[in-house]
């Protein structure tokens, strides 16, 4: 995870326009949020559901697993649009040209907008 914060630091120290350099200022906590953090928490709900599910149910169990994994991939699928937002988001608006900083006004909607065009295209 490291080398890819790094890599947005390099690339946007090695990028110019009119002889003014871009720079990359994000930090590397929200960065290991957003690709590890965010995606991990439907797998750790998922996985203490199974725990506490296998405490209490003696038959049935591996019906009501399948069921619990099924359910968390289907929640991590539908927070991928969010994390993608989340992630961009934190590219965009840690980046600089000069000394401006970039904004960004997107919001997590038009990800999902777009994710939902390329399920019905697909």
């Amino acid at each position: 995870m490291r080398v890819l914060w790094r890599s947005q630091i390099f690339n946007a120290r090695m990028t110019s326009f009119q002889n003014v350099r871009f720079s990359f200022i994000g930090r590397l906590r929200p960065f290991y949020a957003y690709l590890v953090g965010i995606p991990m928490l439907p797998l750790l709900a998922g996985g203490l559901l199974m725990g506490g599910v296998y405490l209490f149910v003696e038959e049935g169990f591996e019906m009501v697993f399948g069921a619990i994994i099924g359910l968390s991939i289907f929640i991590m699928y539908l927070l991928w649009p969010y994390i993608q937002f989340k992630l961009t988001h934190y590219q965009m608006n840690h980046r600089r040209y000069g000394q401006a900083l970039f904004r960004t006004r997107i919001g997590a909607s038009r990800y999902y907008g777009i994710y939902a065009r390329m399920i019905g295209i697909g």
